[in-house]
């Protein structure tokens, strides 16, 4: 008979292989789907997803995390920078922590 992996075994076993195999911290490029920022907290949560170029069908997707002590700092430092606001629909390119 077969045992199952419990859900929070098999992200263990995900989260452990990938700090094994990975850097601390990685650049990645991706498109912004989604960016909502939290009046209470501060925290600005987003969706990062990237699409094939060919058919743009979506092909990858994870969510993220700016903590409100950085966010707070980084949206201006941004807007002023680029000249743009920061929205869904931009390319970022984001340094990332495993």
């Amino acid at each position: 008979m077969i045992t199952p992996l419990s859900l929070f075994e098999l992200n263990s076993l995900a989260r452990k292989s990938l700090k094994e195999s990975l850097p601390d911290t990685y650049w990645v490029q991706a498109e912004i789907s989604d960016v909502h920022a939290n009046v209470v907290s501060g925290h600005c949560y987003l969706e990062f997803i990237e699409k094939n170029p060919r058919n743009n069908t979506l092909i990858a997707k994870a969510r993220g995390t700016i903590w409100a002590n950085v966010f707070q700092l980084l949206k201006p430092y941004f807007e002023e920078s680029t000249g743009q606001p920061f929205v869904s629909g931009i390319k970022v390119l984001v340094k990332v922590r495993g």
